[in-house]
């Protein structure tokens, strides 16, 4: 074999090296993208919304810093960073989904204020801060996300009305007001964030429909509708069913939009996470089936869009919230374009190479 076919080969193998260094490394997340925290794993998985593919984006065996030992709620705070509560770790943790890496943003010791006892859900604030709802301060905390420094938004003596029990889930009103899922309570909250002041609005006293059994997540559609996940544990069923609820704060009343009854396709077992991806499509994280589903808000229909028999890449052991990266379409071909740079640029530095290895005389 000649020194120039020698030199190709090794050269176009070093560029398929290139080419494919993602696949076992983390990935800069796209819009559109769906990030699951998984609590067995204690990681980090992009789930692309066209494949259902999953990728190791974070874990303790990826990345460096504090790991993980219950990693739940996460949020998008527009640096390319991923913000996540990890219960066990009593922690607020900024991830950087290039590398994996790990720093604590909030914890005790970092920041001042009222330590993170239980973080359980958080909500990305309007001017950056995060909202933490703790169920062991039975609170919402503000988390500066530069300075880690905590105050009290609500709960334990700020703000009047009934006490949280344990907050699961928190979005925000388009009126600025927050509102909270309670799993212990079995209602819903109205939380003012100017005075702490809290309403139930809607629970098993409050309103008519299918009851609350340990509701677990809320989003607040683009029209203001309020969408109750209703986690509903085996041995809690007594007839109702796991679904998602339509709530209506002014009455407390509820209906089903998804569930057994309402849409077609595989039924939920224990719903945990709920998202709303760009398109308006629900999508939701199920622990008891290890799937992920899309659902059609006008109809409820259900599809199953990654779970082991659906995508590639690791599989889900017990997958627990979910988030969408925001800033796109449902879609996931961000990283493509990368690659096929990367092919391209490597193609035209093999072919220099190769006019350079020719011009030089033989030895």
């Amino acid at each position: 074999m000649n020194r120039t076919s020698t030199t190709v080969g090794a050269l176009f193998a070093l560029l398929l090296v290139v080419a494919n260094a993602r696949v076992g490394m983390a990935v800069e997340l796209a819009p559109g993208d769906i990030l699951v925290s998984d609590t067995n794993m204690d990681a980090l998985i992009r789930v692309d919304p066209v494949t259902g593919d999953r990728t190791l984006v974070s874990s303790n065996k990826l990345g460096t810093g504090k790991g993980f030992r219950f990693p739940l709620d996460m949020e998008f705070p527009g640096d390319g960073s991923v913000l996540v509560c990890d219960l066990n770790q009593e922690s607020l943790l900024r991830v950087d989904p290039a590398t994996g890496n790990r720093v604590v943003v909030a914890t005790k010791g970092v920041g001042k204020g009222l330590p993170i006892r239980a973080p359980r859900a958080t909500l990305l604030d309007l001017d950056g801060s995060v909202i933490i709802a703790d169920s062991v301060l039975d609170a919402l905390l503000r988390v500066d996300p530069v300075t880690g420094d905590r105050t009290r938004i609500t709960g334990d003596g700020i703000g009047d009305g009934p006490r949280f029990e344990n907050v699961m889930g928190i979005a925000r009103l388009p009126d600025g007001q927050l509102v909270a899922a309670d799993s212990s309570l079995n209602g819903v909250f109205r939380i003012d964030p100017a005075t702490g002041n809290r309403t139930v609005v809607s629970s098993n006293q409050i309103g008519s429909g299918p009851r609350y059994v340990d509701p677990f997540d809320v989003v607040v559609t683009n029209d203001g509708t309020v969408l109750v996940l209703n986690f509903v544990p085996v041995i809690n069923r007594d007839g109702t069913e796991p679904a998602i609820l339509r709530v209506d704060l002014s009455t407390g009343d509820r209906t089903v939009l998804s569930g057994v009854g309402a849409g077609e396709g595989v039924a939920f077992r224990a719903p945990a996470g709920l998202a709303i991806a760009a398109d308006g499509s629900l999508i939701v994280i199920d622990p008891a089936r290890d799937r992920v589903f899309r659902v059609d808000p006008s109809t409820g229909d259900r599809v199953v869009i990654s779970s082991a028999e659906v995508g590639t890449g690791p599989v889900f052991v017990s997958p627990r919230r979910i988030a969408i990266v925001p800033g796109g379409s449902s879609g996931s071909m961000d990283a493509l374009p990368i690659q096929i740079a990367a092919v391209v640029a490597g193609v035209g530095i093999v072919a220099l190479l190769i006019a350079w290895v020719r011009r030089r005389p033989a030895a």
